[in-house]
C-alpha cells in the first residue's frame, strides 16, 4: 500500500502570504484592499497574489466585503488572535480585568505589546463619557510617545532602545513630543524609578495617558495596560487617583501570568521583552 505524501510548501509562498495578511495591518487598509492594491504593495504579479487569496479564503483568513466585494480580514484570523492571547494569559482574564478598571475610572483603558518597532493595542474597554480618545485593537502606535509604548521601552535595555530608535526615529506628533535619544533614556529610567508611564499630550494633541507595566513570572515587561482621556478630565490630580486603581489592576494580570513579586514602585529590566 503506497502511501500519498503532499508536496511541502515553498518558504518563498509563505512568506508571500504572511505579506499579504500583514498588508491588511496598515491604516490604508482597514477597509479592505483588491487584489490589485495587494499586488502593488506586495511588489509581486496579480495572478500570484491570486492563487495565494483563494489560499487564504479557503482557510478562513481571508474574505470577500458583503457590500464592497474587498478583500478583508476573516474569522479564522480572530480565533486565532483570541487563541494566541489566551495562551499567553493576556486573553479573556486580562479584559475582564480591564473592564472592572474601566468601571471605576470611567476613562478608557487599553492594553497593548511590542511590534518591532511600535505599540500594537490588544484590548481596549473604551470610556464611559461621550469624549473619548477612539483606540481601536490591532492600531499601530510609536513607542516614543505614547503610554504604553514608554513602558515596553522601559523593559528594554538601552541598546535594545537604541536599535529600536535607530530602526523608527523619533517623530514628532506634537510639540511635548521627546524627539532626542538621551532625553528618551531618562525619560524611561524615570518610568522604570517610579513605575509607571506619562505621555502628556505626546502623541495626540488634547489627549493625556498613564501606563503601567505587565509582568511574566521572571519579572519580564510583555504588555502594557494603560488609561487614556482628555487633558482636561486627565489633569495631575486625577492621574494620581487613576494611579493606584491601574497599578492593582496590572498586578492581577501580571499575577496571572505567574509573576509574584510586584512592586509598585519601580520594576527594573529583569527578564526583557523578547520580539
Amino acid at each position: 500500500m503506497s502511501v500519498k505524501t503532499r508536496r511541502p510548501i515553498p518558504v518563498r509562498a509563505v512568506s508571500r502570504a504572511v505579506g499579504i495578511l500583514t498588508a491588511f495591518t496598515e491604516d490604508a487598509a482597514q477597509q479592505g484592499l483588491t487584489l490589485s492594491e495587494m499586488s502593488r504593495r506586495l511588489g509581486i504579479p496579480v495572478a500570484t497574489v491570486y492563487r495565494l487569496v483563494a489560499e487564504l479564503e479557503q482557510a478562513g483568513l481571508l474574505q470577500r466585503h458583503p457590500v464592497t466585494g474587498l478583500y478583508v480580514l476573516g474569522p479564522m484570523v480572530v480565533w486565532l488572535g483570541r487563541l494566541a492571547l489566551n495562551q499567553a494569559g493576556l486573553g479573556d482574564a486580562a479584559r475582564a480585568v480591564m473592564v472592572e478598571l474601566q468601571a471605576e475610572v470611567r476613562e478608557g483603558v487599553t492594553m497593548a505589546v511590542r511590534q518591532g518597532a511600535q505599540a500594537m493595542y490588544i484590548h481596549q474597554v473604551q470610556s464611559s463619557h461621550v469624549l473619548r480618545a477612539d483606540l481601536k485593537v490591532g492600531s499601530l502606535v510609536p513607542l516614543h510617545c505614547t503610554a504604553v509604548g514608554k513602558v515596553l521601552l522601559a523593559g528594554c535595555q538601552p541598546e535594545k532602545v537604541a536599535a529600536l530608535v535607530q530602526e523608527a526615529g523619533l517623530a514628532r506628533y506634537t510639540p511635548n513630543t521627546i524627539t532626542s535619544l538621551p532625553y528618551l533614556q531618562a525619560e524611561l529610567a524615570l518610568t522604570r524609578m517610579r513605575g509607571y508611564s506619562i505621555d502628556n499630550e505626546e502623541f495626540l494633541p488634547g489627549v493625556r495617558c498613564i501606563g503601567v507595566p505587565i509582568l511574566d513570572a521572571h519579572g519580564g515587561v510583555v504588555a502594557a495596560m494603560a488609561v487614556t482621556g482628555p487633558a482636561q478630565r486627565m489633569t495631575n490630580e486625577a492621574l494620581e487617583r487613576i494611579r493606584p486603581r491601574l497599578q492593582a489592576a496590572a498586578e492581577r494580570v501580571s499575577r496571572l501570568l505567574g509573576y509574584m513579586g510586584y512592586s509598585h514602585k519601580g520594576w527594573g529590566q529583569g527578564g526583557e521583552q523578547s520580539a
